[in-house]
């Protein structure tokens, strides 16, 4: 690779994170103004399990995926395999367990949001394998195309949703979308790169020796960041959530 090479990669990934970065702030002032401050407040909770769950779903393989491409540079695309199958495996046990929590100590909790959320953070663990994937193998087109798609389709269809078709529970407008767009990437990975017969525990092994210590980081810089409003929605309401 050339110089050109870096340059056009650097280029595209700042394009990528400039987009999403801008996308977010720049949507504030829409969806602020078509939805409530509570059902603000509840979109901003859910985005923030989200990204925790995320982390423990995924059990932060995509940083044992880096680590592959030194070990087992010859075999990368059946790691690749192998760690997308087991998070697979790892997001069913999670929604079953769950689930079974919630019915058993009868927690009053919105089942529905619950299933989203759990849905949501497997396909965004799914999609954070095949991005560092891509990184690592230079495909800066590929990964770009992650980065900007499924939030650039979740976003427009949030607003028409929001705004011509729902008339309550505004906040499923803004949810739905997200949940139904990474599905899709993340089923679309999973027939392309999760074909490969069962799973291989050395693969496994070097993956989950590597990033399951980077969970704890990955938690607490997580729990740092959001907390805030997980905190404020539980404590007192969706509403003043939305408000701070």
């Amino acid at each position: 690779m050339d110089s050109n090479d870096y340059k056009k990669a650097s280029l595209c990934y700042l394009i990528g994170n400039f987009f999403n970065k801008g996308i977010a702030f720049l949507t504030i002032p829409i969806f602020t103004r078509l939805l409530s401050t509570t059902d603000y407040g509840l979109i901003n909770t859910y985005t923030s399990w989200v990204s925790i769950i995320t982390l423990f779903i995924g059990c932060a393989l995509f940083m044992g995926l880096r680590c592959a491409f030194v070990d087992f540079s010859d075999n990368i695309d059946d790691y690749l395999s192998t760690i997308i199958k087991f998070t697979v495996i790892i997001s069913f046990t999670f929604i079953i367990i769950t689930l079974l929590i919630i019915k058993i100590f009868k927690l009053d909790v919105p089942i529905t949001l619950v299933i989203l959320c759990l849905i949501n953070s497997s396909s965004c663990a799914i999609i954070e394998n095949i991005s560092m994937y891509y990184m690592m193998k230079f495909n800066y087109i590929k990964r770009t195309i992650l980065m900007i798609a499924p939030n650039l389709l979740s976003v427009i269809s949030a607003i028409l949703l929001i705004r011509f078709v729902l008339d309550n529970n505004l906040y499923y407008g803004k949810i739905v979308p997200e949940v139904l767009f990474y599905s899709l990437f993340a089923i679309l990975i999973i027939i392309s790169h999760g074909r490969k017969k069962g799973i291989n525990k050395n693969y496994l092994k070097h993956g989950l020796k590597i990033s399951l210590p980077l969970i704890v980081h990955g938690a607490a810089l997580n729990i740092l960041s959001q907390s805030d409003r997980i905190m404020i929605t539980w404590l007192d309401s969706a509403s003043n959530s939305g408000i701070y």
